[in-house]
């Protein structure tokens, strides 16, 4: 889908991660055109423009 309407972010947000989501998650990515943000419980993204905040005190996962 073309997304460019909404004018937000550029990327693709999956929430609520455990790491048993981890295969399914790298499937999905290889069929994907997007950049993936992971977040887990307690994790979140500040978005002001185009600076990107990151909230948490775990590193951010990345697949």
């Amino acid at each position: 889908k073309d997304l460019t309407g909404l004018n937000s972010i550029d990327f693709l947000i999956s929430v609520h991660y455990e790491e048993k989501h981890k295969k399914v998650l790298q499937e999905k990515l290889q069929k994907n055109k997007y950049k993936l943000r992971i977040l887990k419980d307690g994790q979140g993204l500040l978005i002001n423009g185009e600076e990107i905040i990151w909230i948490g005190t775990e590193e951010e996962v990345i697949l």
